[in-house]
């Protein structure tokens, strides 16, 4: 019986080979080139695609009698892909750097120019009053997370935006000079993470890091939050690091899974 089993896995293995292959492959292939390129017995892969077109994952052009994979495998990782939620990706992280920091910490992308939370973990030992929750929307302009996603913004782009949105004054450190946000931008680029230090909620800290996709774009934001003098005086060089870390694999993490939209 092992002896069939083996056989079985095999032929699936040999099967995925030669799909993978094609895949991989910019124009349709002869049997023949198949063959010769895997290895394998030109009638052995002569059976193998025969079933992978029966399946719909393989067609032949009636022309060139050469093969080639159909997007019936991109639909499949479509319909993947929309099952597949990010949040529970993001979820260990977040709770990792909760627990780390004894904070509040917050998973959020961009959406309809505001920043969208879709996971948040609030630390069990400290409570914060006004707290972010999943589903709610915040400013680009006054959040660590929302300057972060405004750094993939161009110049004009910034400036179309402020003139659609413009800058709402919600604390005394709020910025609201368009000039005096493009030069915050540059700073945060150079630093790799945003500061919010009362500019959303007055006594509110937040430290944001960026989530990049395969692009380089900043796709996410992972950040902590909490009141502003205890996020000063326990931030330190180790604690900075930590979250850049953190911020860093889950980068790699989500660029595992190609360059689409969060």
């Amino acid at each position: 019986m092992s002896g069939k089993g083996n056989i079985s896995n095999q032929s699936t293995e040999n099967a995925f080979a030669i799909l993978e292959f094609l895949i991989s492959q910019p124009e349709p292939l002869k049997l023949t080139d198949i063959a010769k390129s895997l290895g394998m017995n030109a009638s052995t892969v002569s059976r193998y695609v025969t079933a992978l077109q029966t399946c719909g994952y393989v067609e032949q052009d009636p022309k060139t009698s050469r093969y080639s994979a159909t997007i019936k495998i991109c639909e499949l990782a479509n319909r993947f892909m929309r099952h597949f939620d990010i949040a529970d990706l993001a979820h260990p992280f977040v709770q990792e750097i909760s627990d780390y920091f004894g904070e509040t910490s917050c998973f959020s992308v961009e959406r309809d120019n505001h920043v969208f939370y879709i996971d948040i973990v609030v630390s069990s030992s400290r409570t914060l009053m006004n707290v972010q929750r999943v589903g709610n929307s915040a400013p680009l302009h006054s959040t660590a997370a929302g300057k972060l996603f405004l750094t993939n913004y161009s110049p004009v782009q910034l400036q179309k935006l402020f003139e659609k949105n413009p800058l709402v004054k919600f604390t005394d450190t709020t910025i609201v000079s368009p000039e005096l946000l493009m030069a915050e931008l540059d700073r945060i680029r150079a630093a790799g993470f945003s500061i919010d230090d009362g500019e959303n909620e007055p006594g509110i800290k937040c430290i944001a890091y960026p989530i990049f996709n395969g692009s380089g774009k900043v796709a996410a934001s992972i950040s902590i939050t909490g009141p502003s003098f205890r996020l000063s005086e326990e931030w330190s060089e180790e604690k900075q690091r930590y979250l850049a870390d953190t911020a860093h694999l889950l980068s790699l993490k989500i660029q595992k899974l190609g360059n689409f939209n969060i």
